[in-house]
């Protein structure tokens, strides 16, 4: 089984429950929605068809609902497009005007008094690269250092800039109420800039229906000076390296990708690589030798999780990508070294439930087990075995379905739900060996670890215990 977690996103070319069957079949963890594209009236059919698929598959497939942001855009053109020549001056404002070659409105009210002489505007993508002159007034006038075709709405990137707008927007909020009533199972935050961006979900959330993980997407410049705080609030981190790659000079995003994934870690949470991951395959049944190596080297950085965008939501082979991006991670997860992560002892409270996961870790690697069993109400156990990235597999169990699916996150991590909470230790291991045994995952004959981790020493039924078992 391949430890590195898949995100597939769906869309037109997979929004059926058969195609999602065989996204799982093929190697899918984790659904993605892009709320950019559609509206609610399709999303509900795709979460229903999403939820289908994975109950005729027998597994815990999660669907993170990815909102939108405050993407700065410029505004519509006279005749749909036109041509900027570099060289030429060329004018953005804030007032409505119908673009030309020469100027177009865009919907950020902050642009005059964010920019200065100097500094560089990024058009579609980085497409189109302006050097601002000076600002007058509701306008800033700029030489196009880079030209080419400009169309209708398309972004804007404001390099070094910290924007004066919210991660989550007007069409954000009832996006998120929507996917709270829709039962997903959490949100992917776009143009994340600091932790107030995630605790501002958190209370929407909990005025709509209560708390989801949050998945923070890394993709400003002023971001990656607040990792340490961002990570802290979100519950992983996902290195979106379409926008970043904008907003910083591209030969710093690999960097940038390292000290994301590093900080994912430090808060001992998930750390997801995505964009143009394997690109080529939106056209094409192979990829190229480059996204092959980029996404084995995400693999050994450490990302617990990649993803497809394009590649799966519109692409002409979905399913291919999937097994592709599977078989890749495979095979690099066979050179990866061994973990050599340690525990936190400043970790205050938690350093009892840290200090047993690692343990139950160690033993289970050191006696070449068959699998890492263990019981987690709230998720955090499994989270922390999985960021110590154990060889051995780990099959977790909980009582809540929401639970189980995100678990599937974790790296290793195969999740499971008993209908009724163990009365104690001896009866989780008696309920849990034959469901694995029943589904192959593990035979009679073999070993295997199990934990029971609790944040305190108690005397609950649950108390802290590791076992060696013979299945």
């Amino acid at each position: 089984m391949t430890k590195t977690k898949i995100i597939t996103t769906l869309g037109p070319a997979t929004a059926t429950v058969e195609m999602m069957r065989a996204l799982i079949t093929a190697g899918a963890d984790i659904f993605r929605l892009n709320m950019s594209h559609g509206d609610h009236e399709k999303a509900a059919v795709i979460i229903a068809n999403a939820r289908q698929a994975s109950e005729l598959e027998g597994r815990f497939i999660p669907l993170f609902m990815d909102l939108r942001g405050p993407k700065l855009r410029i505004g519509k053109m006279e005749k749909e497009e036109a041509t900027l020549i570099e060289g030429n001056e060329f004018t953005i404002t804030t007032r409505t005007v119908a673009g030309t070659a020469a100027i177009v409105s865009t919907d950020y009210p902050y642009l005059p008094t964010d920019v200065n002489e100097g500094q560089t505007i990024l058009l579609d993508d980085g497409q189109i690269v302006l050097k601002v002159l000076g600002v007058a007034g509701d306008a800033v006038n700029c030489r196009i250092e880079v030209g080419g075709m400009l169309k209708s709405n398309k972004g804007m990137a404001l390099p070094g800039v910290r924007v004066k707008l919210p991660a989550l927007t007007d069409k954000d909020k009832v996006d998120a109420r929507f996917g709270i009533e829709q039962d997903v199972d959490g949100f992917m935050l776009s143009f994340v800039q600091h932790r107030e961006d995630i605790l501002d979900l958190h209370r929407l959330m909990l005025t709509s229906g209560g708390l989801r993980p949050v998945i923070a997407k890394i993709e400003t410049a002023s971001a990656l000076d607040e990792l340490a705080d961002i990570a802290a609030v979100a519950d992983a981190l996902l290195v979106a390296r379409g926008d970043l790659g904008v907003e910083l000079p591209i030969q710093k995003l690999p960097h940038a990708q390292k000290a994301i994934v590093a900080a994912a870690h430090a808060a001992r949470k998930p750390a997801i690589v995505a964009t143009e991951m394997l690109e080529s395959m939106i056209v094409k049944n192979r990829p190229t030798r480059a996204e092959v190596t980029d996404v084995a080297h995400a693999v050994a950085d450490g990302a617990d999780a990649v993803m497809l965008s394009a590649e799966t939501a519109s692409g002409k082979y979905p399913v291919k990508a999937v097994q592709t991006m599977d078989a890749i991670a495979e095979e690099a997860e066979r050179h990866l070294p061994p973990s050599f992560k340690e525990i936190a002892k400043e970790n205050g409270r938690m350093l009892l439930s840290e200090g047993l996961s690692y343990a139950a870790v160690k033993l289970a690697d050191n006696i070449d087990a068959d699998g890492l069993i263990l019981y987690s109400m709230s998720g955090y156990t499994a989270r922390i075995a999985a960021y110590f990235a154990p060889c051995t597999p780990i099959f977790a169990f909980t009582g809540d379905i929401h639970t189980a699916r995100v678990m599937n996150l974790f790296r290793g991590v195969q999740s499971f739900v008993l209908e009724q909470e163990p009365d104690t230790f001896d009866d989780f291991i008696a309920t849990a060996l034959p469901l694995l045994t029943a589904q192959k995952l593990i035979a009679v004959g073999q070993t295997v670890v199990a934990a029971n981790v609790s944040s305190t020493a108690t005397t609950h039924r649950h108390s802290n215990a590791i076992r060696v078992v013979g299945v």
